[in-house]
């Protein structure tokens, strides 16, 4: 990163997680002898969801548990906020990008873990259903694994 007042560069001194651990507050100062300028940055991690289709969209919790399945279900709001922190964990711990079949796969084996019930309606909603075959055999096999 470059200073904004001279334009050289910086070098970072301090850097301590902010917010949950998504953003990072970086304490920078500059390398020319002559400026010196402290500044502090904050940077945030941006995740991501690419569709079966290549568009890529911003990830939103908020989104994730949203549906019909949510407003349906006897799970909790603690629960689910829970539930939530695991899955993002899970999926964005080494990647700042993941696809919507592999975030349904761990949203589904995370709820399984806490109501088969949930978790095979959330299936139900949010599973690919163009090969018919494909889709029961999902069902069955999550429903069987409990």
């Amino acid at each position: 990163m470059v200073c904004p007042r001279c334009g050289f560069d910086t070098k970072v001194f301090d850097s301590r997680p902010v917010k949950n651990g998504k953003r990072t507050r970086r304490r920078r100062i500059c390398l020319s002898s002559s400026c010196r300028y402290r500044f502090t940055t904050v940077e945030e991690i941006r995740y991501s969801v690419r569709s079966a289709t290549g568009y890529s969209q911003p990830f939103s919790e908020k989104k994730l548990f949203r549906s019909r399945s949510a407003r349906q279900g006897s799970i909790d709001q603690e629960c689910l906020d829970n539930l939530l922190q695991l899955i993002v964990t899970d999926l964005f711990s080494r990647e700042v990008e993941t696809t919507v079949s592999h975030l349904v796969e761990r949203v589904i084996f995370r709820l399984r873990q806490d109501s088969m019930a949930w978790a095979l309606r959330y299936a139900a909603l949010h599973l690919d259903s163009s090969d018919e075959r494909r889709y029961v055999e999902r069902i069955e096999i999550i429903a069987s694994s409990a």
